[in-house]
């Protein structure tokens, strides 16, 4: 993925959807097309207990018998403390572009005093 920041684009990270032996496998990488759907929002306080891993599956589901799963990745940006999140659609014979990012500046809540600390997107 990558993000505009001061007029160039920085890769976040990218995620590989089939294996090629004799080519590049087939990834996800900002520039694809979005044919899937994906929105998050903060809606309460966010309380990070741990560093969390610069990528990490945190969700996976199986849409046919054999083919095709839909995972969701989560990605840490320390340096904007943003949680990104991106869910795609893999197929076990062919890759598939079929994607979309979301991403969730960490802010202070509304309910937070400004004593508090405010989360901080850090990775392993």
């Amino acid at each position: 993925m990558l993000f505009p920041f001061n007029g160039h684009a920085e890769e976040i990270g990218s995620v590989d959807t089939k294996f090629n032996l004799l080519s590049p496998d087939d990834s996800i990488k900002a520039e694809d097309t979005s044919d899937a759907s994906l929105d998050c929002r903060q809606v309460g306080p966010i309380k990070i207990l741990e560093p969390l891993k610069k990528s990490e599956s945190v969700f996976k589901e199986r849409r046919s018998l054999i083919f095709k799963k839909m995972k969701v990745i989560r990605f840490c940006d320390s340096k904007r403390n943003t949680i990104i999140y991106l869910v795609y659609s893999e197929r076990v014979i062919e890759g598939s572009p079929k994607n979309s990012v979301s991403a969730v500046p960490v802010t202070r809540w509304e309910t937070e005093s400004k004593q508090d600390a405010l989360a901080v997107c850090n990775y392993e």
